[in-house]
């Protein structure tokens, strides 16, 4: 299921969570419009937070629509008792507990950029070496767009991961 898509029958209200990719260290979720060429989105440890949850809204009848996205640590807002005794879905823990008296620490990269023109869909973000590339399927090396950096896509941020001089 293609969940970039908005729904083309309104009204229509729903809530969803999905497994972020388990293969991956760093996973994102961004949000693309391409009729003003920007993109907003976040890169962050799957480990952390492990679950995407988006909550949409289309009234329909020329009505604003409006899209939530939230990583998060547990695929649903349920009652704390019903998210502990879940405990796992998909072999992903539900919930990260935090014991009395402890802390838990996380990071993530949060970035805003304009697209070149003829970008049309977000395929790849990746994070390696300070640099954040995006990639869109239909620019090939050959056929990128003049002023487009990177092997694929355009090199939206320079030296932005906080975790640059560690391992991540």
């Amino acid at each position: 299921m293609d969940v970039r898509i908005s729904p083309t029958v309104t009204p229509m209200m729903d809530q969803t969570a999905s497994l972020m990719d388990q293969s991956r260290r760093l996973v994102f979720v961004a949000s693309f419009h391409a009729g003003k060429h920007a993109i907003f989105g976040y890169v962050f440890r799957r480990e952390e937070y492990p679950w995407l949850q988006i909550w949409d809204s289309y009234p329909g009848e020329g009505r604003a629509s409006s899209r939530g996205m939230e990583f998060a640590t547990e695929p649903f807002d349920l009652p704390r008792r019903d998210v502990i005794q879940a405990h796992a879905m998909f072999d992903t823990p539900t919930y990260r507990w935090l014991a009395a008296r402890s802390k838990i620490g996380s990071s993530f990269v949060m970035f805003y950029t304009h697209t070149p023109d003829g970008f049309s869909k977000i395929d790849e973000i990746t994070l390696q070496d300070g640099k954040l590339t995006i990639e869109d399927p239909r620019h090939r090396q050959e056929d990128r767009p003049r002023g487009v950096a990177g092997p694929l896509g355009f090199t939206a941020i320079r030296s932005i991961s906080p975790w640059a001089d560690r391992s991540c």
